[in-house]
């Protein structure tokens, strides 16, 4: 079943069971279902790097992951400010700093002795996924109660009498009731006109939104809060913004060309960055805030200079964008009123006909 049928404990009580993944999703269920299954194991076709939701105990993953420091740790397609100089000149000192978060989990999670020390540096961790750590995943590694197939794949399921089993890739045979594949979701739409659909992607299936929001060939069509970012609810907020003001006709955009551009080269520098692993197209991690700041210099809604400054060392608070709505609201307020009102059209009568 995939992760998100498995819905009840008992369905592997008892039993041997086997997950397939080893991202936050497949990580959860494992330490859920070892708690009363008969035997666990994780099949992992690659091992990927997670981070403690505390850094040796003090420092809170929030600063890693969602300050803007933690994001220009990651090269994104244009650099400015501060960015420059860690992608320059300061580039020792950013590889050092994300690296250190690779020692530091080795460390904590006694990652060596249990011989889950994933391939590569932590700074690669973008192109696979950033994960947080399960609690109790790799304690229940080193209690026993948790197996890692680490590197392996299933290559075949068989049955022996009432006995069930999977066999991996390097011939290793493990029994297997119930197999549970939590390794992510395909995006589509099928609820959408084939028609529609076929303008939708580029020729290797990405979706080609401008801004992750628009399809350039479907007019009157938004996806809204389809990328997957580490701010979800306020991604998703600003672009009802975005879409909002479009209908309105207040969002001065470039050109359709000039879009289309813009969309190419984002889809190949996300290939780079990501390895190609962006879900299609959807996937905005870990340029959540750089996503946010093009909105809203789409918007010309920018918020200010100090709360940006602050926002490189603390973690991010939706609370510092409220204003953004109220100011979209009065503009578009003020646009309706300077639009010409039309005259009343009267129903002809005998009276005014003439």
């Amino acid at each position: 079943m995939a992760g998100t049928e498995f819905l009840d404990l008992d369905d592997a009580r008892d039993r041997h069971a086997v997950v397939v993944g080893y991202g936050k999703s497949a990580c959860d269920v494992t330490v859920a279902i070892a708690s009363v299954a008969a035997s666990t194991d994780i099949v992992a076709r690659q091992l990927l790097w997670k981070i403690p939701r505390k850094v040796a105990g003090v420092l809170n993953f929030k600063v890693l992951l969602m300050t803007r420091l933690g994001e220009a740790l990651f090269r994104y397609r244009t650099l400015r400010g501060f960015e420059k100089f860690l992608h320059g000149p300061g580039d020792k000192i950013r590889r050092s700093l994300i690296n250190s978060i690779g020692s530091v989990s080795v460390k904590q999670f006694g990652l060596d002795k249990l011989g889950l020390v994933p391939r590569g540096t932590m700074e690669g961790i973008v192109r696979g996924a950033i994960g947080l750590a399960t609690e109790g995943f790799f304690e229940g590694v080193e209690a026993g109660t948790i197996r890692v197939r680490r590197d392996r794949t299933i290559a075949r399921l068989y049955a022996d009498g009432e006995q069930r089993y999977a066999e991996l890739d390097d011939g290793t045979v493990i029994p297997a009731d119930i197999i549970v594949c939590a390794t992510g979701f395909q995006q589509s739409v099928p609820f959408l006109d084939a028609n529609v659909q076929a303008k939708l992607h580029d020729d290797r299936g990405n979706f080609a939104l401008y801004r992750q929001i628009q399809p350039l060939d479907v007019p009157g069509l938004y996806f809204n809060g389809y990328n997957s970012s580490f701010f979800s609810p306020l991604n998703a907020e600003l672009a009802a913004l975005w879409i909002a003001a479009d209908i309105e006709g207040i969002l001065e955009l470039p050109s359709l060309d000039a879009r289309r551009e813009q969309v190419t080269g984002q889809l190949e520098f996300m290939d780079d960055a990501l390895g190609s692993h962006h879900c299609r197209g959807t996937k905005i991690i870990p340029f959540s805030l750089h996503h946010a700041d093009e909105v809203l210099t789409d918007l010309d809604l920018q918020i200010g200079v100090l709360t940006r400054a602050f926002q490189w060392l603390a973690p991010v608070d939706p609370a510092t964008y409220r204003k953004v709505t109220p100011a979209l609201l009065d503009r578009i307020v003020a646009a309706r009123a300077a639009q010409p009102k039309a005259e009343p059209v009267l129903p002809e009568t005998s009276a005014n006909k003439s």
